[in-house]
């Protein structure tokens, strides 16, 4: 399957955007890109609704080992994608990947998550940062 990653050195790639509503490729989500980006630091979701079980590549260990930091942009953030992303985290802080410092979540035009929501995943991160705007805050 043609990924369009072939033309291009993805080792050095530390930030990679990538439009939610993409997530579904082939009937996988995320691994098609994030197993040709070893280096990627920094992920972000954007502009979607994120299908459920979108997140699971990233409890692969090997998979992504320096990201530090997931951002969902003008994404909608339930408590389903919590529960999914604290059980990552989980998984990650249990791996020999790095654990995840920072969740970055800002929307232009969805609601935020509730912030009960925000305070269980600060038990799994040291940092959450959640606001309104049409810009992410730098991420590296």
């Amino acid at each position: 399957m043609y990924d369009g990653f072939g033309f291009f050195t993805t080792r050095a790639v530390r930030e990679f955007h990538i439009n939610a509503c993409t997530l579904e490729f082939g009937g996988t989500y995320l691994p098609w890109p994030l197993r040709r980006l070893p280096g990627l630091e920094a992920l972000i979701l954007s502009e979607s609704r994120l299908p459920p079980g979108s997140l699971a590549a990233l409890a692969e260990g090997l998979l992504c080992p320096s990201l530090k930091t997931i951002a969902f942009f003008d994404c909608k953030v339930t408590e389903d994608v919590i529960k999914e992303l604290q059980e990552v985290l989980a998984k990650r802080r249990d791996s020999t990947a790095a654990r995840l410092y920072r969740v970055v979540i800002v929307n232009a035009t969805r609601p935020l998550p509730e912030p009960q929501l925000i305070y269980r995943l600060r038990g799994f991160v040291p940092r959450v940062d959640v606001g309104v705007g049409d810009e992410l805050p730098a991420l590296l």
